[in-house]
Formats: structure tokens, C-alpha cells, sequence
């Protein structure tokens, strides 16, 4: 999903699986602390690469099931 305003740009990814416990989801986008089991970096660089631009990221467990990930950039 995109949602754009006159200040920022979000883009939310979704998924409609089980969700994930609270304490995966405060460190998800930490090195090395994949939900899936692989390396975990992918988040990680993600995350960095957001920041380097002056955005943000977050990690939810939607209401209906699955995870939700937003990453919000300042708009041009």
C-alpha cells in the first residue's frame, strides 16, 4: 500500500500470516534477528538505508492477522 502526503511518502508491506510475538517485533529489524530463521540483514540494511534518507520504519502485528511494515520517507 502507498499513502503519500504533501510531507511524506509511506509504503506499507503485508503479509496475512500468524503475526509475530511482541518480543521478534522490537528487534526485528536489528543484524542477525531474522523471524524466518535466515541471516537477518535484509530488515537490518533496510532499516539503515531509511534512515540515511531521513525516513522511519515500524513493524506491527495487524489486527487481522500478519505482520504490517511501514517505511515513511520525506517527500520531494
Amino acid at each position: 500500500m502507498l499513502r503519500t502526503t504533501a510531507d511524506s511518502v509511506t509504503i506499507t508491506v503485508r503479509d496475512h500470516g500468524g503475526g509475530l510475538a511482541e518480543e521478534i517485533l522490537d528487534h526485528l529489524f536489528e543484524p542477525f534477528r531474522s523471524a524466518s530463521g535466515g541471516a537477518g540483514l535484509g530488515l537490518a540494511i533496510a532499516e539503515r538505508v531509511v534512515h540515511m534518507h531521513g525516513g522511519s520504519t515500524e513493524a506491527s502485528n495487524a489486527a487481522d492477522g500478519g505482520v504490517a511494515v511501514r517505511i515513511t520517507l520525506p517527500a520531494l
